[in-house]
């Protein structure tokens, strides 16, 4: 079970910031997205990706590209435990 824990409520900036950082991640790491949608999930997709036994089977990579994308999120919130936003708030998983 995974709980999300709030740190503050999330701003318009918090929402560009975080849009920017993932357009920009996926660009310099040849992540494909949608460009009609969001970046984040094809992110985190791509990484799980690439620790799966059946897809990718490059489990350091992933491990790489999971703290990478993670310092940029929390650059990008300004919060040094943040995980993202969900339901309009910066915060944090709990697993």
């Amino acid at each position: 079970m995974m709980a999300w824990s709030t740190l503050r409520q999330a701003t318009a900036e918090d929402h560009a910031r975080y849009l920017a950082t993932a357009e920009r991640f996926a660009n310099r790491h040849n992540i494909a997205w949608d460009e009609v949608g969001f970046p984040i999930a094809d992110i985190e997709a791509y990484i799980e990706y690439l620790d799966a036994p059946s897809g990718g089977n490059c489990p350091d990579k992933a491990k790489y590209l999971r703290r990478l994308w993670l310092q940029c999120v929390r650059r990008a919130l300004r919060h040094s435990t943040a995980d993202g936003i969900c339901y309009g708030y910066v915060g944090y998983s709990i697993r």
